[in-house]
């Protein structure tokens, strides 16, 4: 069978591909069906293959706890391992998607929050990404999956009281097990509701580094205050999140952004909203008036700061997001949205 090779977001497979790397890469996403995966959680096996520039290999899979994030990703398994033994630069991981698919250009695969991190920490963003089969690969970057580009706005549009806020918990966050060159890019968080009420949430680190990042420590505050057996409005319609630090203009976590985006999803359900959760991530520095101030503010949304995600919403996951929603507001007033909206 003839392998198709497919790169939706660039020209390279037409401008120079050449067939030696078209055949590397191909036997690199074979190779990861190898791959020992053991998802005691999920259900989902994660094959995958790692590639250094030197062309050292190695293979890894998925390893779930059920119940816990303490656990280990097919991405972070392979760069684990592939550190333990070469200083070469990664080139390329690969996942091994399932046997008989057919794979497609939409078929790209999609690094969620978590190894988005961890790649960005420890290789380029022109590392090759590779999701295919015996079918056929499609050829991506990290690169593609990133995204830093923010929309500068005037300091003036920063109301103060939530920006105050997401300082605030920014300067409460568990810091001590922080070396002191990474106590400066910590921030806060805070979700703000349409009728002002705020949910703060700070960077939580034990000295087992298991951390709580602010975004989902926001989103967990949002969840814990929700109040059971009711329909709370003022809870459910979100006006944007506020990421506030005093170092510089932080860059959000990867985990953080899909944190907020996975429950932005589900709440789009209940307003009815098209538009995606607005986002402003700021400087911010104490104002002479006991509140806080802009330095620099920038603004994206839930969906422009995660490009491509691995989230319910982009996997058509509708029953996951139902059952969520469910959750929150009751399967009668959930048949009676959906009632409306046919």
């Amino acid at each position: 069978m003839e392998r198709a090779v497919y790169s939706p977001f660039s020209k390279e497979i037409d401008g120079g591909l050449d067939e030696r790397k078209r055949e590397r890469y191909t036997s690199l996403v074979l190779r990861a069906k190898e791959a020992s995966a053991y998802p005691h959680q999920s259900g989902y096996f994660v094959r995958t293959a790692g590639l250094a520039k030197d062309g050292t290999e190695y293979i890894g899979g998925n390893k779930e706890y059920a119940h816990s994030d303490a656990f280990v990703h097919g991405e972070t398994a392979v760069l684990s391992g592939m550190k333990d033994i070469t200083d070469s630069p990664m080139e390329a991981i690969a996942w091994y998607r399932r046997e008989g698919e057919l794979v497609t250009p939409e078929s790209l695969g999609r690094p969620c929050g978590n190894c988005r991190d961890v790649m960005r920490a420890y290789c380029s963003p022109e590392l090759v990404l590779l999701n295919g089969n015996e079918t056929g690969i499609v050829y991506t970057h990290l690169s593609d999956f990133l995204f830093e580009d923010f929309s500068r706005i005037n300091v003036g549009s920063i109301r103060p009281y939530p920006a105050w806020s997401a300082l605030h918990a920014a300067r409460r966050a568990v810091d001590v097990y922080l070396p002191e060159d990474m106590k400066s890019t910590v921030y806060g968080a805070a979700l703000e509701a349409e009728d002002g009420t705020i949910w703060q949430g700070i960077q939580y680190t034990n000295v087992g580094y298991d951390a709580i990042t602010p975004v989902m420590s926001a989103v967990i505050n949002w969840m814990n205050s929700y109040p059971s057996g009711h329909v709370s409005d003022r809870h459910l319609r979100l006006k944007k999140l506020v990421i506030a630090s005093e170092g510089g203009v932080p860059s959000p976590f990867y985990r953080d952004r899909q944190a907020i985006l996975e429950l932005d999803e589900i709440l789009r359900i209940y307003t009815g909203n098209p538009n995606p959760l607005r986002v402003e991530i700021i400087q911010a520095k104490d104002s002479v008036r006991g509140w806080a101030e802009a330095v620099e503010a920038f603004e994206t949304n839930v969906e422009e700061m995660l490009p491509h995600p691995f989230s319910p919403g982009a996997f058509r996951m509708d029953d996951v997001m139902m059952a969520q929603l469910v959750k929150l507001i009751g399967e009668n007033d959930v048949a009676k949205i959906m009632e409306k909206r046919s």
